[in-house]
């Protein structure tokens, strides 16, 4: 029996050994690490792991020990032993439990309270640059996201920076924002460069349009054909200066010298459409009515109390939506050192009003509804033009062709 219980200890003392000599060959690296807390907060834990495995195993060999006499052959080289491969694991302990504890007070979640923000903040940035291709038909929307790229890469990298020993543990927080950062910065990257491609090709483009809209407005004033003061000729201008939002956003330079072309345009365009100012007004049609949305009304009412800012009494004519749906703007926006969130819905809604001045006649006033869907979608309304401003032909129509 004696015999049985010494080969007990020594098959547990062997474990014990084995287990000091890993802990004492793995702290020999650990400890020469400059920055202590990039060491793995997993591999630490599994150093512990082993050093309460080797403290078992220790109490199993120590128990088989005290039924042995003292004397016995092997018993006190049993001893011996376990007594240094025990200061080995204390050692070991000593080193990593205080070293743990600073690892898990690093990576705990409740060290970060400001990670749901800014996580949603990464990944909403990734999302707003993630199609460059809106470059091609949302040209201010795209001018408006070009202005902010600067600020959002820097926000990018703040954020790294903040959780970079997350990332470093590979933590599940840490893994979020490392996937995160890596889309917004494909992403980011993918919109710089069709920006900087579309740079080449776009002021070609808007004297495309001036020259469409020059063309048409001769012809139109030739052969008598106002339609084209509302049709091709406005269509014409108003890519040229959606497009020129966005060259002044990517080329400063050349979107200055194309607006002053724009400009230039535009009188001789206004001067174009006045000679023909009679037969414009005369052919004026009401706008299209296709919106069915069930807060109709409340757009509508919205509108009319907006422009009572402009105008206090006036006559509504008819009303006009002629969007199917509202058109939705979820962004990020930098001003002033802060981020600002924003989700906002539009629609246009058409007034067609009494001119006061002439009987005969009634003026489409366009009121542009913005839907504030972080307040509850309460709306408000912005007129396209005030009260006081000088109007084209085309906001003009007989009162005799609203029905």
């Amino acid at each position: 029996q004696q015999e049985e219980q010494l080969r007990n200890a020594r098959f547990h003392l062997r474990e014990v050994e084995a287990n000091a000599k890993q802990l004492t060959d793995r702290l020999e690296t650990l400890r020469e690490t400059e920055d202590q807390l990039a060491i793995s907060n997993r591999e630490v834990t599994q150093l512990l792991a082993v050093v309460e495995n080797a403290k078992l195993k220790s109490g199993y060999a120590k128990d088989a020990l005290k039924l042995l006499p003292e004397d016995g052959i092997g018993v006190a080289d049993v001893k011996q032993s376990l007594v240094n491969a025990d200061a080995k694991i204390v050692t070991a302990s000593d080193y990593l439990k205080p070293l743990n504890k600073k690892l898990q007070d690093l990576i705990d979640p409740s060290n970060y309270p400001d990670f749901e923000a800014d996580q949603k903040r990464l990944r909403d940035l990734s999302i707003m640059f993630a199609r460059p291709e809106m470059m091609q038909s949302e040209f201010e929307r795209s001018a408006d996201l070009y202005k902010q790229a600067e600020a959002a890469k820097a926000e990018c990298v703040r954020i790294a920076k903040k959780y970079a020993r997350l990332m470093q543990q590979e933590t599940s927080q840490g893994k979020t924002i490392e996937g995160f950062g890596n889309g917004f910065l494909r992403n980011h990257a993918a919109f710089l460069a069709a920006a900087e491609k579309l740079k080449e090709s776009l002021p070609e483009s808007i004297r495309g349009h001036l020259r469409n809209a020059k063309q048409y407005a001769a012809e139109a004033v030739a052969n008598q054909k106002p339609a084209w003061f509302n049709g091709g000729i406005p269509q014409e201008m108003g890519f040229a200066e959606q497009k020129v939002v966005l060259l002044n956003a990517i080329d400063p330079e050349a979107g200055g010298k194309l607006e002053t072309e724009i400009t230039k345009q535009q009188a001789e365009l206004k001067k174009q459409a006045d000679s023909l100012r009679e037969l414009i007004i005369r052919e004026n049609k009401m706008p299209a009515d296709v919106f069915e949305g069930p807060d109709r009304e409340k757009a509508i009412e919205t509108a009319i109390s907006a422009w009572k800012v402009q105008e206090p009494k006036f006559e509504v004519l008819k009303v006009r939506i002629p969007s199917q749906d509202w058109t939705r703007d979820t962004k990020w926006t930098y001003s002033n050192g802060t981020w600002y969130f924003s989700d906002r819905s539009r629609i246009q809604v058409r007034l067609l009003i009494a001119d006061q001045k002439n009987p005969e006649l009634a003026i489409d006033r366009p009121i542009n509804i913005w839907k504030d869907h972080q307040k509850g979608d309460s709306m408000i309304g912005t007129p396209l033009w005030g009260a006081e401003e000088e109007l084209p032909p085309s906001s003009y129509m007989l009162r005799s062709n609203i029905r």
